[in-house]
């Protein structure tokens, strides 16, 4: 019986280890992989140092193989513990983890001489257990009490689990559970006369081929890494790059090629094959124009399991996007009819204005233009034909005025505008050589002809005292000083005594 005993054992021992190692070295990615190889290692041990005490050449042997075999024993049930409580979609506490600590502090105890007493006696099966103290038998009930709630918390975590391949793995491996724990009661736990074979190796045997089953259809590493640059980065349309601390390339996906067909001369992503020398990884966040695209660039630091630093960067061609804004943004401060400037964006333009004349005592004009019977053209032709005279006097302004000017249709048939002067007679020269360019110019409609001027006020800033909101008024009572005058005129206002 005990040479039986004996070649189980061995035969369980290197089968636990074997595939304890395997799993730990297939380097599998679910998290309960690595505490389950860890438990099948030490059921192996445990096999190992369970033929050392059967065959134990005295009892003080015997003694310290039982001893060693009940440590074995009780790591492993805390290594599950552990493993499990980590496990997400656990109903587990942190509190929880304090269950591992009585047993731990008994693995300790038992090693000092006359904590426990422990009678063997040698038999056909070898050295046996035939009385024990209540502190052993109290600890040896822990260790069934902690096992089964490793059970009943896997099974919380299949009812729980939604992915099929780990719902297959844990239900097998609480069938195992179930037979290996429930085998292991029946032998270990009454203090009784052994009269048939220590379970072990047979209980542990069923577990592993139970876990071997459940556990044949779950993914390793190696494929996820193989998923992850061949596949999902590949696919990805950004462009990624794996760079280390000194920019060397290190990896870059299918999409650099697209946008960076020379990066393959490239050894670091500031070499003019890549991003060039403008890129900085120190910048979390930053915008590289390639050829005619502009990519958002986003860097993130990365540490390897040694500790080594780098980074990955993720290039995302927002060429478009940038396209679309400066649309709405065009749009936000555009007028529609004209194409000139809108009165939101010459509000913002007078802050703009305001604030660099303040900070460095500068100044600049003002002027509101108003067409003048414009509304004779609308009642007595139709308001397409306004419409086309705004629109032609629009570009005339626009052609007469310099680029560093400012021009906005300001409502209706009024126009305002910013002169880049300090000059109050060269501003109301300028405004006099657009005022005969559009006097003198002859405009059509559906056959008639039309002819239409135009009355200005100017002003300057220096003009207004500083004050942003009384400017356009007061150009606005320039212009009513020119409507009074005859109108086709360019009249100035200046309430405060500024020379120019």
């Amino acid at each position: 019986m005990l040479a039986i005993l004996v070649a189980l054992a061995s035969a369980a021992a290197v089968l636990n280890l074997a595939y304890g190692a395997w799993m730990i070295l297939a380097k599998r990615t679910v998290s309960l992989v690595v505490p389950v190889a860890v438990f099948f290692m030490f059921l192996g041990f445990g096999n190992i140092v369970n033929v050392l005490y059967r065959t134990a050449a005295t009892e003080a042997g015997a003694l310290f193989a039982l001893k060693l075999y009940f440590t074995i024993a009780s790591l492993a049930c805390i290594v599950l513990f552990e493993g499990v409580l980590l496990l997400p979609l656990t109903p587990a506490s942190k509190w929880m983890h304090l269950l591992s600590l009585p047993l731990i502090l008994f693995d300790i105890a038992m090693w000092r001489p006359g904590f426990t007493h422990l009678s063997l006696k040698k038999s056909v099966m070898g050295w046996e257990l035939v009385r024990a103290d209540q502190v052993w038998v109290l600890a040896s009930v822990y260790v069934f009490v902690l096992s089964a709630l490793v059970l009943v918390i896997l099974y919380g975590f299949y009812k729980a689990q939604t992915n099929p391949r780990l719902r297959h793995a844990a239900k097998w491996f609480i069938f195992g559970g179930v037979a290996f724990l429930a085998m292991s009661l029946v032998y270990y736990i009454p203090p009784m006369y052994y009269n048939f074979p220590d379970p072990l190796p047979l209980s542990s045997t069923l577990f592993l081929l139970a876990t071997v089953w459940g556990f044949r259809h779950l993914g390793e590493p190696a494929l996820v890494k193989v998923a992850l640059s061949q596949t999902l980065l590949d696919v990805s349309p950004d462009l990624i790059f794996v760079i280390s601390p000194d920019l060397e390339i290190l990896y870059f996906n299918k999409s650099v090629e697209h946008y960076l067909p020379l990066v393959r001369s490239a050894t670091h992503l500031t070499d003019q094959a890549a991003f060039g020398p403008e890129f900085s990884p120190d910048n979390r966040r930053q915008e590289i124009e390639i050829t005619d695209r502009v990519l958002l660039v986003e860097s993130i630091s990365l540490t390897d399991r040694w500790g080594q630093p780098g980074y990955l960067v993720i290039g995302r061609d927002i060429t478009e996007t940038k396209r679309l804004m400066k649309q709405l943004e065009n749009l936000s401060v555009t007028d529609p009819l004209t194409g000139l400037f809108n009165r939101r964006y010459l509000t913002m333009k007078l802050e703009q204005e305001a604030a660099r004349a303040e900070e460095f005592g500068t100044d600049f004009l003002v002027f509101m233009v108003d067409l003048d019977n414009f509304k004779a053209i609308n009642d007595g032709i139709g308001h397409q034909a306004g419409d086309n005279v705004l629109k032609q006097v629009a570009s005339i302004m626009k052609s007469q005025l310099r680029d560093t000017d400012t021009i906005a249709r300001y409502g209706g048939d009024e126009f305002a505008g910013i002169l880049a002067t300090d000059d109050l007679e060269k501003g109301r020269e300028a405004l006099r050589r657009v005022l005969n360019t559009v006097s003198g110019t002859e405009f059509s409609w559906d056959g008639r002809k039309i002819k239409v001027g135009f009355s200005a006020g100017l002003t300057s800033f220096r003009c207004s005292g500083g004050d942003l909101e009384s400017l356009l008024a007061i150009a606005d009572m320039a212009l009513y000083d020119a409507k009074n005058s005859g109108k086709g005129a360019v009249r100035v206002r200046c309430p405060r005594d500024v020379k120019h």
